[in-house]
């Protein structure tokens, strides 16, 4: 016999990547999951680390999602506050667009 009950997800951490595992099983139809996020807030790494300095090691374009580009970087290695604040791609494109508020 067959187990046909449905998958369910647990998703650890509302950063760039559990974000995106939460878009992508949304738009496979998967509605069985669930975003466990230890702060008040999305983010990860980039909520958590605050040293002074704190830059992106990658240019900032290629830091975004291809569904939610973000035309609006301030410069090539975007600083900690261009990710996180509200206009970033991770919230605007995502947390807040495409995926219900992370638990």
């Amino acid at each position: 016999m067959i187990d046909r009950r449905p998958l369910r997800f647990a998703i650890l951490g509302a950063g760039m990547a559990g974000l995106l595992s939460a878009v992508r099983l949304k738009e496979a139809g998967e509605a069985h999951f669930t975003v466990y996020e230890k702060g008040d807030k999305v983010g990860g790494t980039w909520r958590e680390n605050r040293y002074p300095g704190l830059t992106c090691d990658v240019p900032s374009h290629s830091y975004t999602y291809s569904f939610a580009p973000n035309p609006d970087w301030s410069r090539r290695a975007a600083a900690r506050f261009n990710v996180t604040s509200s206009r970033s791609p991770i919230v605007t494109g995502c947390a807040s667009t495409y995926a219900s508020t992370p638990r």
